[in-house]
């Protein structure tokens, strides 16, 4: 577990932007920041990850870079599920935790907009990949 955000440049990863799922999740327990708890009520994923056990819960800090070359921290409750293979950044969670800002679908990419608390952060883009159909940062 980190306690500062990822942000070497050797350190980079895919995470897929997830309109249908409901928690973000991640296999990596690195990813986590500050606080780490056993897993709630809910010990299995359901949905496309169906049947994953859920080994934790916390936050995560994933940095993504914005449309101005800068960092962008995006910071998203989350379950460790090391059977994953993916890590998953649920929209719905991420609108949640920043509820400011809005997503834009288009047949191409996944846009998630600037703040307009801070003009300084641009917006993130994530491009569809097109051999899986899912957006992609």
């Amino acid at each position: 577990m980190r306690s500062e955000p990822p942000c070497q440049k050797e350190e980079t990863f895919n995470v897929i932007w997830d309109s249908g799922a409901s928690p973000c999740i991640t296999f990596d327990k690195e990813d986590f920041v500050g606080p780490f708890q056993p897993p709630s009520t809910i010990t299995y994923l359901k949905g496309i990850s169906s049947g994953l056990r859920i080994h934790g819960q916390g936050h995560v800090m994933w940095t993504i870079t914005d449309s101005h070359g800068q960092l962008r921290i995006l910071k998203v409750p989350a379950y460790y599920v090391p059977g994953s293979r993916v890590r998953l950044l649920s929209t719905a969670a991420l609108l949640q935790q920043y509820p400011g800002e809005t997503i834009e679908v288009k047949p191409t990419e996944l846009t998630l907009s600037a703040s307009a608390q801070d003009p300084t952060r641009g917006c993130i883009t994530a491009y569809i990949d097109p051999g899986n159909n899912l957006p992609i940062s």
